[in-house]
C-alpha cells in the first residue's frame, strides 16, 4: 500500500474521469471464481488484481490485525494461544498457505517482510489506533515470516504512487482494477470483504474460547466487520486524506457510479 509520503496535493479523479477508469477497469466476477486479496493500494497489476479481487487494507495482513482488535473488545487480554488459534482460523478461512497473500514494493525489498505496505506501516507505528498492541505487531509479522517460509506469495509492487480517487465496490459480481493508463486509484471491495468477515465469523464461533464468550453470529459477524471498517478508516484518513470517494454498484444490470464525497 501507500507509504508514509503526503499526497494530498496529486490530481483529483473528476466524476467524468472516474467513469472512464470504471469504463477501462471493471471485470466479472464469475459464481465459483477463486477469490483472493489484495491490498487497496493503486499500483496492482492487472493479472494481480484479477485473481485478487478482494481488496483490503493491508491485504491478507490487514485481516490479522482486524481480528486481535475484535476479540479484544471481547476480552482486553488475549493469550498467546488465542492469538495463534486467532491467525489460524484466519488462514484456514483463506484457503490456506498458498491463498495467503500479501505485498510489499520494488524500493522496500531490503526492508523486511511486507516493508512497502503503508496501512501495515502505520500499525508498527501506533498500534493503539489499530485497537491491538505492540506485541500483537510483533506476533504478526512474526506470522508472516512463518507463512513466507511455508510458500505465502509476497506480492512485489512497483513503481510511484499516483492514486487520485477511492472507489468502493459495492456488488460481488464486478470487480475493478486499480489502475488504467495514467490513473491509479485506492480501491476497497465491500461485498467481498462481508463476505469472507461471514466466512471467518462461521470458523472462529468453533474455537472454545469463542464458543465461552455466549457470542451470537449476529454479533460477532458486527462486531468484526465493523472492527475492519473502522481500521480501514484510520488508513484512509491519513493516506488518502482529500481524495474524491466514488461507489460502484450494478443496478439493473447496468454499471452506478456515485460520488460520495471526499475522504
Amino acid at each position: 500500500m501507500l507509504s508514509e509520503n503526503n499526497i494530498f496535493e496529486k490530481k483529483k479523479m473528476s466524476l467524468e474521469e472516474a467513469e472512464k477508469f470504471v469504463s477501462s477497469s471493471l471485470f466479472e466476477i464469475k459464481e465459483g471464481d477463486l477469490i483472493l486479496s489484495s491490498c487497496v493500494d493503486g499500483r496492482y497489476d492487472e493479472n494481480e488484481v484479477r485473481i485478487a479481487p478482494r481488496s483490503f487494507c493491508g491485504s491478507d495482513p490487514g485481516f490479522l490485525v482486524l481480528i486481535l482488535g475484535a476479540l479484544k473488545k471481547i476480552n482486553n487480554s488475549i493469550s498467546e494461544d488465542l492469538r495463534k488459534k486467532a491467525f489460524n482460523t484466519v488462514l484456514d478461512a483463506l484457503g490456506g498457505v498458498e491463498n495467503f497473500k500479501m505485498h510489499t514494493d520494488d524500493h522496500n525489498l531490503e526492508n523486511g517482510t511486507i516493508a512497502g505496505c503503508g496501512h501495515m506501516k502505520l500499525v508498527k507505528k501506533d498500534p493503539e489506533k489499530y485497537l491491538v498492541s505492540e506485541e500483537d505487531v510483533e506476533a504478526i509479522f512474526n506470522y508472516l515470516d512463518s507463512l513466507k517460509n511455508q510458500g505465502a506469495k509476497e506480492v512485489v509492487l512497483k513503481g510511484p504512487h499516483n492514486e487520485s480517487a477511492v472507489f468502493v465496490v459495492d456488488d460481488k459480481k464486478i470487480g475493478l482494477l486499480h489502475q488504467s493508463g495514467d490513473l491509479q486509484a485506492f480501491v476497497f471491495h465491500k461485498v467481498l470483504y462481508e463476505e469472507f468477515i461471514k466466512d471467518l465469523t462461521e470458523k472462529l464461533l468453533n474455537l472454545e474460547e469463542i464458543k465461552l464468550q455466549g457470542i451470537s453470529f449476529e454479533d460477532l459477524f458486527k462486531l468484526l466487520k465493523e472492527t475492519g471498517e473502522y481500521q480501514l478508516t484510520q488508513t484512509v484518513n491519513q493516506l488518502a486524506q482529500g481524495l474524491p470517494n466514488y461507489e460502484i454498484k450494478l443496478e439493473e444490470g447496468k454499471v452506478k457510479i456515485e460520488e460520495k464525497g471526499s475522504k
